[in-house]
């Protein structure tokens, strides 16, 4: 890995700091890529704050903040900067208490170019050696501190001992007092394996660039939904609002690479290493809030609602969402779904009461088909815990009613067309010996359900519309007197004459003989 190293010019002379830059921009160093000026240690001291160089060259004498100060104040807060001393020969005693305070090199003015090149690739050299050991230790740490996480957070049984043994390395490791949990959802897509390298790769890059802090060290892993957590240790509670923007701020680069939605949850502070468990449950917690969030949030547990909070829905609200179904319009249900799942209407909800009327909702959908004698598969219905987002969820809300009342239509339809063909064939046939187990074959169609359809549409049972059949016919017949009785009984699928007779008595009031004889009109 190439290390890249910035410098910091310091002396009250601005001829003279420009000039050094300059000079050092002409030998062209390998790895130095930035080269700032300061007039003064006053300067000095903010621009370190703000973006603090690797290496620093300034004068002993200046006004003010002088460079003895500079050195001691920036090496008790930043001692991994590197000093460079410009002196003259008369200040030899200003560079040996330089030396004490943490100097590591010196130049005498006036300063030549060799000298230059010299001291700082000499310098730079001893920054690699420290950087590529640090990230030895950093990695080996890191690596260290991942797999026992790894055990604590995600294993599904851990014997009490072995979590102590676990607690007490994890403390070894982690140098503060406090911790926080941090998670980061992902919005699934086909590339998400290929996503996961790409943010392992941030995440290398994050430790990096704050292994210099020494208020905040963080480890990190992906638990089970492939989800980034971040554990943070911290020297001061203060610093949780500087973790919620560093969250914020890595979730925006994270956007930037990535054709993903990103959600970040924090968990509160807590100041022992025992707490991790807890407050990684808490960070599991407001992750599941991610659907109430737009894209690119942070969502604070502590921000969370009160889980005493009630689902503010009243009976005639639901009584709008069962009409809406009956009637079967999808225009007022849709209206329904989005007032109901808005942000603003949810904004005091907890997850858990989202969760209760995203159900409910389902379940009045589903009633539907109960009604109609029809069934929709349990695999059909989405997990709500698989959602990503409140649009996500209403989109699959409309779009399950829309796909079952095609399928109503479409089985109606089916149904109709079925009992039509039954119909034709017994008007066809009802003077042979029909069954329905042979017609529902017939239609294929089972035979327990064949039996409710029929009788939905037509108002009788199978048995009951042929008989109808056959008798209306014999009817018609009996009034032609050349037509025997035993002929008519033949010809409307009756083998028996006795039977046929009896059959009709029973359906009309009277007997054949006595329905010729009368030639009535019934």
């Amino acid at each position: 890995m190439i290390f890249m190293y910035s410098l910091l010019v310091v002396d009250d002379e601005k001829v003279i700091c420009e000039g050094l830059k300059h000079r050092i921009n002409l030998l062209r160093i390998p790895k130095l890529n930035s080269i700032k000026t300061a007039l003064n240690g006053r300067e000095a001291l903010k621009i370190i704050d703000k973006d603090p160089p690797d290496i620093i060259i300034t004068d002993i004498r200046m006004p003010e903040v002088g460079g003895l100060e500079l050195i001691e104040t920036v090496s008790r807060n930043k001692p991994n900067i590197k000093f460079i001393v410009l002196s003259g020969y008369e200040t030899y005693d200003y560079i040996r208490s330089a030396f004490k305070l943490g100097a590591v090199d010196y130049l005498l003015k006036p300063v030549s170019s060799d000298d230059l090149e010299y001291h700082l690739c000499s310098l730079i050299k001893k920054l690699d050696n420290e950087q590529k050991l640090k990230n030895f230790e950093t990695e080996k740490n890191t690596e260290n501190s991942n797999v026992l996480l790894i055990q604590l957070l995600l294993s599904q049984y851990l014997h009490p001992k072995v979590e102590k043994k676990i607690l007490v390395k994890l403390k070894e490791l982690f140098p503060h007092n406090f911790f926080i949990a941090g998670i980061i959802a992902i919005e699934y897509n086909l590339d998400y394996r290929k996503n996961l390298d790409l943010i392992s790769g941030q995440f290398e890059l994050l430790i990096k660039k704050l292994s210099y802090k020494r208020h905040l060290k963080f480890s990190y892993l992906f638990n089970h939904s492939k989800y980034p957590v971040i554990i943070f240790n911290i020297s001061k509670k203060e610093l949780y609002p500087r973790i919620v923007k560093l969250m914020k701020d890595f979730t925006n680069n994270l956007e930037k690479i990535l054709p993903l939605n990103l959600v970040a949850a924090t968990s509160s502070v807590m100041n022992s290493v025992s707490s991790i468990k807890k407050l990684y449950s808490q960070a599991e917690e407001a992750i599941s809030y991610r659907i109430m969030y737009g894209s690119n949030q942070v969502i604070e547990y502590c921000n969370l609602p009160a889980k005493s909070q009630k689902l503010n829905l009243s009976k005639g609200d639901f009584i709008g969402i069962e009409n809406a179904l009956k009637l079967r319009s999808v225009k007022q249900f849709n209206l329904l779904i989005d007032k109901y799942f808005s942000r603003e209407f949810l904004k005091t909800q907890t997850i858990e009461n989202v969760k209760k009327l995203y159900h409910v909702i389902l379940k009045k959908i589903t009633d539907i088909m109960n009604c109609q004698e029809y069934f929709l598969t349990e695999e059909n219905k989405k997990d709500f815990d698989k959602f990503f987002s409140l649009e996500e969820m209403k989109s699959y809300l409309k779009d399950y009613l829309y796909k079952i009342l095609q399928y109503i239509s479409q089985h109606e339809e089916t149904e109709k067309t079925v009992v039509d063909i039954a119909i034709k064939y017994l008007k066809e046939n009802y003077m042979k010996e029909v069954n329905m187990a042979e017609v529902s074959n017939m239609v294929s169609m089972n035979y327990s359900y064949f039996s409710k359809l029929f009788k939905n549409q037509t108002g009788m049972t199978f048995s009951e519309y042929l008989l109808m059949l056959r008798m209306e016919e014999s009817k018609r017949l009996l009034k032609d007197p050349v037509i025997k009785i035993y002929e008519v009984s033949s010809m409307v699928g009756y083998e028996n004459a006795h039977n046929f007779s009896r059959a009709f008595k029973n359906y009309f009031g009277i007997s054949p003989k006595e329905f010729r004889k009368n030639n009535a009109i019934i």
